[in-house]
């Protein structure tokens, strides 16, 4: 019963702190990315819409590694929190 509690406390409060980030990394640019998670040694990023705060869902990975990274440069910036476009099915 004990780990059952922690487990849902732990999972709650993490839920809320999500659901309440204001920060993120957005990538510079006329087309902001936003990096949503990271995954061994790259983000994963995803569109942002700063002005309706959502996040669009097509999802790209950007290996760290790259030299292509070497044309997106990424700013913390107060843009949350955001919300995912529903998909349709």
């Amino acid at each position: 019963m004990f780990i059952f509690l922690v487990m849902s406390i732990s999972y709650t409060s993490g839920a809320i702190i999500a659901k309440n980030q204001q920060y993120y990394l957005v990538s510079d640019g006329a087309r902001p990315m936003v990096v949503v998670d990271t995954y061994r040694d790259a983000f994963v990023v995803a569109p942002l819409d700063k002005e309706n705060h959502l996040i669009h869902p097509r999802y790209h990975f950007v290996h760290l590694e790259s030299s292509a990274n070497e044309k997106l440069r990424f700013h913390m910036e107060s843009v949350g929190p955001l919300r995912v476009i529903p998909t349709e099915r």
